[in-house]
């Protein structure tokens, strides 16, 4: 793997990581759910225009998570909420159709990565569902 894909592969849990603490100390009260939300979204929506950018054309989080972000930094919380259950059905869809079901090789091959890649790649598909479960959640709450 390249050094660039390599980075990549390390993002994946590192911002998944920080992504889930965040969210969790908002739902604790420590920090304000639209800013982190906000973040969180509008990092991965960077995310997904650099992916769509560098050719990866079936990208399309760049929508549901830029609609969030935009929702959350103007305060709509009602629309931040239809964004996060965009969001989180981006992620269900893959999930279900090739992610989650495939075995870790068979996803490692058929996208030319490693096996470590795909081992990361399905812990990140399913940490994102249930952060994202939790964030349409505390939405609903608000």
């Amino acid at each position: 793997m390249s050094t660039e894909e390599t980075f990549k592969m390390a993002l994946m849990p590192i911002s998944m990581g920080t992504s889930i603490v965040l969210v969790y100390l908002a739902s604790s009260g420590t920090f304000d759910l639209l800013n982190v939300v906000s973040g969180i979204a509008s990092f991965y929506c960077a995310w997904a225009l650099y992916n769509f950018w560098s050719g990866r054309s079936v990208e399309k989080g760049q929508y549901s998570h830029g609609f969030v972000a935009i929702s959350c930094f103007i305060t709509q919380p009602k629309m931040a909420l239809v964004g996060s259950v965009l969001v989180f059905i981006n992620f269900l869809v893959p999930a279900l159709m090739a992610v989650l079901p495939w075995p870790a090789s068979k996803l490692a091959h058929v996208r030319s990565k490693t096996l470590l890649w795909a081992y990361i790649l399905k812990a990140y598909y399913v940490a994102a569902l249930l952060m994202w479960a939790f964030i349409t959640y505390l939405l609903i709450q608000r």
